[in-house]
């Protein structure tokens, strides 16, 4: 139904409202999501999304993340809970920087 849809600010409703809409729509082969940071507080409730709206296609539907480190604000348990999901692979924007 769709190739491609992009959630900006600002929306109608919140982000995961966004993504449970477009989910509900059907026929999702692939989630591609990237995010300024990730908190354990938000990876719980998006996963739970996720699981809920994909049912039994949630562990085979590939998983592609992108976050940042700016200012502090992912948290690492985050990044790894995402990266710890089925068919999911975390990068992290300008990780060169982060390694220094």
């Amino acid at each position: 139904m769709f190739d491609t849809i992009v959630v900006t600010q600002p929306t109608g409703g919140t982000n995961l409202e966004t993504i449970a809409d477009i989910l509900r729509a059907g026929d999702v082969t692939t989630i591609d999501i990237a995010a300024a940071y990730a908190t354990e507080s938000g990876v719980d409730p998006l996963v739970e999304t996720l699981q809920a709206e994909l049912g039994g296609a949630w562990a085979t539907t590939p998983k592609r993340w992108v976050v940042a480190f700016d200012y502090l604000r992912t948290q690492p348990s985050a990044a790894d809970r995402l990266a710890g999901l089925p068919r999911s692979e975390v990068r992290i924007q300008d990780a060169a920087a982060v390694l220094l």
